[in-house]
């Protein structure tokens, strides 16, 4: 596969032959909200009460824990509260529907979670504490997100900034419909990791030796999220068992059969 960006919805085709949205989650159960102010946030306070309990329990300094981890939790919060309201859908009345998952966010959520459950493993190789790598984890996340963001608003700027300051906030910030360009997430969490690394007087070296070869297989799962967004689809290829094949009226075989390739 070819390229590094997840396109923005007003430059690409809905009818894509991918799988975009998996399934929608609904807005509430019961009445109430599962975002926000809901079943998301209750479940969260309980998870972190349930750390804490279990902190205490093991004869271990809680405030420490907090120290290395609250961050951790903090943009768990952030999240619950403020970014999954945000990315809900809404129907031509205004109301919230619920929120789609995305074949791409699931990919790179399994891109996430395998690369710290690797570096968690190779930590102990070298002689690290798996808190070393929940600290730093955030960081890279974050920043990730954000370098991968700037990127391609910095690129694509004319599609963001416009003479309302509120209406560009809105775009820049509405990264979950997509708009996201690995270079920039490798600088972003480059730059995320180093702060936690300095901050923390951990060896960079070391650090990076452990780190290092996670990447790739997030980048591997990720690109197959990129394949479900309807992005970086790769080229035309020999009639094998394996390979895919894409519907004549797709923007995918158009766009190979416009340049050549079939």
């Amino acid at each position: 596969m070819s390229g590094g960006r997840v396109p923005n919805p007003t430059t690409t085709v809905e009818a894509i032959a991918m799988r975009r949205t998996l399934f929608l989650i609904p807005h509430d159960i019961a009445s109430i909200p599962l975002f926000g102010f809901g079943w998301l946030l209750a479940l969260l306070v309980l998870g972190a009460i349930s750390v804490s309990v279990k902190q205490i329990a093991s004869g271990g300094r809680l405030a420490d824990y907090w120290a290395r981890n609250g961050l951790f939790w903090g943009l768990l919060a952030a999240v619950v509260i403020w970014a999954l309201p945000l990315a809900e859908l809404e129907n031509v009345d205004g109301q919230k529907v619920g929120l789609p998952v995305r074949g791409y966010g699931v990919m790179l959520l399994c891109g996430v979670v395998a690369g710290v459950w690797l570096a968690i493993e190779r930590a102990r190789r070298y002689g690290l504490v798996s808190d070393v790598i929940w600290g730093i984890a955030p960081w890279a996340i974050i920043g990730g997100l954000l370098g991968a963001r700037l990127f391609y608003v910095i690129e694509y700027r004319d599609q963001f900034f416009v003479s309302d300051p509120l209406t560009t906030l809105r775009r820049i910030a509405n990264f979950t419909e997509g708009g996201l360009v690995v270079y920039g997430s490798f600088i972003g969490g480059f730059l995320g990791g180093i702060v936690y690394i300095l901050h923390q007087r951990l060896s960079v070296l070391t650090v990076g030796d452990v780190i290092l070869p996670t990447l790739f297989i997030g980048l591997a799962l990720g690109r197959i999220g990129c394949l479900f967004n309807g992005c970086c689809y790769g080229a035309a290829c020999d009639e094998q068992w394996w390979a895919l094949y894409f519907p004549n009226g797709s923007p995918v075989y158009q766009d190979q059969l416009v340049s050549g390739q079939l």
